[in-house]
């Protein structure tokens, strides 16, 4: 009797972890499909392409979004040095979309920078997708 026991026990653990690496397997392969930018670099509005520290800079993005979850976004001005800013969390509505979002220029150097995004999704317990976009150019001055 404890010998069949034993068996059926073995069997059962060998099943779940057979299930645990086919899913795992899984998830870290499939091909998720959750952004697709339609513009690339991203267009720096032409009234923003000269700022002072503590002005906006508005940009354009035509997107495609598939997928419902939420995006980690950390956005970094760029000039040789990166100056990133806190992370945020955009939930956008999935399908295309074109938008212009501003953004408050901190207290920087002067000089020429691009803005970097980098866009995380948390597809699965296991994996984040994360996209890079970048702007055009643009100007900070004192």
């Amino acid at each position: 009797m404890k010998v069949r026991f034993t068996n059926v026990l073995s069997w059962i653990v060998i099943i779940l972890m057979m299930v645990l690496i086919l899913t795992v397997g899984y998830w870290m392969i499939y091909p998720y499909k959750t952004v697709v930018f339609l513009n690339h670099p991203f267009e720096i509005s032409p009234e923003t392409l000269v700022v002072k520290a503590g002005q906006n800079i508005t940009y354009h993005t035509d997107y495609c979004k598939y997928t419902t979850l939420p995006a980690t976004v950390t956005r970094s001005f760029v000039d040789g040095v990166k100056y990133s800013t806190p992370p945020t969390i955009a939930s956008n509505a999935p399908g295309c979309h074109e938008l212009f979002p501003s953004l408050l220029v901190p207290n920087l150097p002067p000089g020429t920078y691009y803005l970097r995004n980098i866009y995380q999704y948390q597809v699965n317990p296991i994996r984040i997708i994360t996209i890079e976009a970048t702007t055009s150019a643009f100007t900070i001055i004192k």
